[in-house]
């Protein structure tokens, strides 16, 4: 005597594969929404990495109470007081392109920022690009090493030259 299909037990094969696929379409979907803010906080990241190592350089400097440099390339950060190296590898999420000093836009293997032993450097932008195609420039302050984001290269010019509008001014009142 066979059961009555309100006695079996379980599932049958079709239910199973109906539920398998409505789960798959559902990780798809939780996973695609994941990761644009994953990305994102990857870039954070690397901003804040820039900003903390190059701050950590100049407190090591004053700290010292010796000049160092800070080399920065593509790929790596660098920073040297006397014997002593420290390198920061960057992530494959960015990049950084070119560097400005002085409103001077270098394409470049490397670049040098020289930072005296009160931990002062001159100030300078960075260009970094990512792989989802976004650019900014963090222009770094070298008086303090506190960092901006600017959307351009037009508003780092802009700042570059505001800065030397000052230094004239100031210059010109010097004498």
């Amino acid at each position: 005597m066979q059961p009555r299909d309100s006695d079996r037990l379980g599932f049958t094969l079709m239910e199973l594969m109906a539920v398998l696929v409505i789960l798959s379409v559902m990780a798809v979907g939780i996973s695609a929404a994941c990761y644009g803010p994953i990305k994102n906080l990857r870039e954070t990241n690397f901003k804040e990495q820039f900003i903390h190592f190059q701050k950590e350089c100049r407190e090591e400097c004053k700290r010292m109470s010796n000049a160092g440099v800070l080399k920065i390339s593509p790929q790596t950060l660098v920073w040297t007081i006397e014997s002593r190296t420290r390198r920061l590898s960057l992530n494959t999420v960015c990049r950084i392109d070119s560097c400005r000093l002085r409103g001077d836009r270098k394409e470049f293997t490397a670049t040098q920022v020289g930072i005296d032993s009160q931990g002062m450097s001159e100030n300078f932008a960075v260009h970094i690009f990512t792989q989802r195609n976004r650019s900014y420039w963090l222009f770094v302050a070298g008086g303090t090493g506190d960092a901006l984001v600017l959307p351009d290269e037009t508003e780092v010019k802009r700042i570059f030259n505001e800065i030397q509008r000052i230094e004239d001014t100031v210059r010109v009142n010097a004498y």
